[in-house]
């Protein structure tokens, strides 16, 4: 899964299913876990003496109760401090931080483990995702030197692109930035093995859940996040098929506060440039203009940019990117 874990907020969602089991409660449990940079201190691989536990599956099953539980698992790994447990060496041809991702991979199936041991699998919904793409560093600043630690080295040292094919890495506004997987699995209502390939962001997580769960979000509540519920449990058939997208449109947003927002095909930006790190590698524009428009179906790499060639699209979508800005709300308050 070395690159599933790539880091987030526009996903192809793919849908898993595993083995059933006998019992569940009435509502689900929910596992989410987040590729992230927000859980330094849990995992006992960085700091053996965490004071930060994370629930444990099997004292709920000895609890045998019948209420349903929620476990949010936010990994450091593989952001950094990249310094994988020593298990882990050598797992990867891609240095340290491969044998991070191989880390990760591992901890997400210790948790599958525990559910499956409980017969708490079947209905639990677990969420697989990160928060951004990779910045593509080979190791750890202080126990592989700085070298290591330079945004892109991974690919320089090991030839490992984490966000390919895409343009960009973490902190842009290009796709290397902002796309990666989306993984859920719910075996009690989700058909296995199957891959949608709509785009959705995080934030769908609250307003999906909420609707699997029954729970009315207040009009205030949730403001960028759309349902996606029956794309997923496979009521909704989803894109592939040329129906109309759950978005009308998707905003993205760089570490320098850049914008750029996405309308089916069409990827607009109303400025040059990247938005990210300015040490960073990245591919170069071939042409000199006041923003950015790519061609997302023909052009995934953002190669070309179409800026001069299509105003009118550019136009279109620097509407609808003004207009969520001055409700700031993309979705509709009566929803």
């Amino acid at each position: 899964m070395r690159h599933l874990i790539l880091f987030i907020f526009i996903f192809t969602v793919i849908v898993l299913g595993f083995s059933t089991c006998k019992k569940h409660p009435r509502q689900p449990n929910i596992i989410i876990f987040l590729a992230d940079d927000m859980g330094y201190g849990d995992p006992q691989c960085y700091m053996p003496d965490s004071k930060i536990p994370t629930p444990n599956i099997d004292n709920i099953a000895k609890e045998k109760t019948e209420d349903p539980f929620f476990l949010y698992f936010a990994s450091t790994a593989p952001h950094t401090p990249i310094v994988p447990a020593k298990k882990f060496h050598g797992k990867s041809n891609a240095g340290p931080y491969g044998d991070l991702v191989h880390q990760t991979d591992y901890s997400l199936g210790e948790i599958i483990k525990a559910l499956e041991r409980n017969d708490f699998i079947e209905n639990t919904i677990i969420i697989f995702t990160s928060d951004n793409g990779s910045p593509a560093r080979a190791g750890d600043l202080f126990v592989h030197g700085d070298d290591y630690h330079q945004t892109g080295s991974v690919i320089k040292k090991y030839n490992h692109n984490p966000n390919s094919p895409w343009r960009g890495m973490k902190a842009d506004i290009f796709e290397g930035g902002h796309r990666v997987p989306f993984i859920i699995s719910w075996p009690k209502r989700i058909q296995k093995n199957i891959q949608i390939n709509e785009s959705i962001c995080a934030i769908d997580i609250m307003a999906s859940l909420a609707s699997i769960l029954n729970y009315k979000l207040p009009n205030n509540a949730a403001e960028d996040s759309y349902d996606i519920s029956d794309l997923i449990l496979g009521e909704e058939i989803g894109i592939d098929v040329g129906k109309e997208p759950l978005h009308e449109a998707i905003v993205h947003h760089s570490v320098d506060g850049s914008f750029a927002i996405r309308k089916g095909k069409w990827k607009m930006t109303p400025q040059p440039g990247s938005g990210g790190w300015a040490s960073a590698p990245r591919g170069k524009d071939k042409v000199n203009t006041p923003g950015q428009l790519y061609d997302l179906d023909a052009d995934p790499a953002e190669t070309t940019n179409l800026w001069n060639s299509h105003q009118e699209v550019v136009e279109e979508l620097k509407a609808i990117l003004e207009k969520y800005k001055s409700k700031g709300r993309s979705v509709s308050s009566s929803k």
